[in-house]
């Protein structure tokens, strides 16, 4: 499973893939576009081995080719694992998290 959640906001809705990335899979990619497309922001919530997972590093592809604002958020007691291309990273911290999406809106 992905640790990218790409989210439509107004009402927030969760459109990550709940399935693992599969290598020449069209149909896996075909439902990530389609994901991201819905999505008005990507977030990336930087896991110990995001940053070397090949299905994020294609869903964070997508986000970048279709415009969408992205940054990731670095969990408490995570050192780095920075994904790149994906934005400016910020700490798990609510308000920074809300400033940061109301940022995106507003591009």
């Amino acid at each position: 499973m992905s640790n990218i959640f790409s989210i439509c906001v107004s009402p927030v809705i969760d459109y990550s893939l709940q399935e693992a990335y599969r290598p020449h899979d069209d149909s896996w990619l075909k439902k990530a576009n389609l994901q991201i497309s819905r999505s008005d922001i990507v977030i990336v919530v930087i896991g110990e081995d995001t940053h070397n997972a090949p299905g994020v590093e294609k869903e964070v592809t997508l986000a970048n080719q279709q415009n969408k604002p992205i940054f990731q958020i670095l969990p408490q007691n995570r050192a780095d694992g920075k994904v790149d291309e994906a934005g400016k990273v910020i700490p798990w911290k609510w308000k920074q998290i809300d400033e940061k999406i109301s940022e995106c809106l507003k591009k």
